[in-house]
């Protein structure tokens, strides 16, 4: 800001008109001046509070697209994680599923197993019992021969090789079906 105390004191100190009018006009340009300089100032300072206005309305805009793209992407990384979260269990059940079927077929198939087995022990039990009772048979009826001949003092003779059990024992040479 300019000082006007020395204009001020001229035009108050004169004597004549024109360097009245001269120190007035010297005031009313240094007056001008410091019009000129200050209004141009102001225009700075406008510039640059409208400078301050519109970063702060760029902050203010960055902000809300920020929201919303940190909005989207929650959405889209909850979506994301409730789909995989989905899929997993949906694979998980579908791994289960398969290992209960295959547990379910492993264990008919060990159950068949063992009533295969348990089936065949029985039939080879009762082979052997009759095996066995075909057996005790045959010693019995070999022992009724023995005492029957020598209850009669006659010894049996085998030499058809047939069927035993002929009711004509020695009497037959056929050979038989041995």
């Amino acid at each position: 800001m300019s000082n006007l105390e020395p204009i001020i004191e001229k035009i108050r100190h004169a004597e004549k008109g024109k360097e009245v009018r001269g120190s007035i006009a010297d005031g009313i340009e240094a007056i001008n001046a410091e019009v000129i300089n200050t209004t141009a100032r102001q225009l700075i300072v406008e510039g640059e509070q409208a400078l301050v206005g519109q970063k702060e309305a760029n902050i203010q805009i960055a902000e809300a697209i920020r929201e919303g793209n940190e909005e989207k992407r929650k959405s889209t990384f909850n979506s994301n994680e409730l789909n995989r979260a989905n899929t997993f269990v949906a694979n998980e059940a579908s791994r289960v599923s398969t290992f209960n079927a295959n547990e379910l077929l492993i264990k008919n198939n060990e159950d068949g197993r063992i009533s295969t087995f348990n089936a065949n022990e029985t039939d080879r039990k009762n082979r052997f019992a009759v095996s066995e009772l075909s057996r005790q048979t045959t010693v019995t009826e070999l022992e009724d021969i023995f005492n029957n001949s020598t209850l009669t003092g006659n010894l049996p003779i085998f030499i058809d090789g047939g069927d035993y059990g002929d009711t004509n024992i020695g009497t037959t040479y056929n050979g038989g079906d041995y």
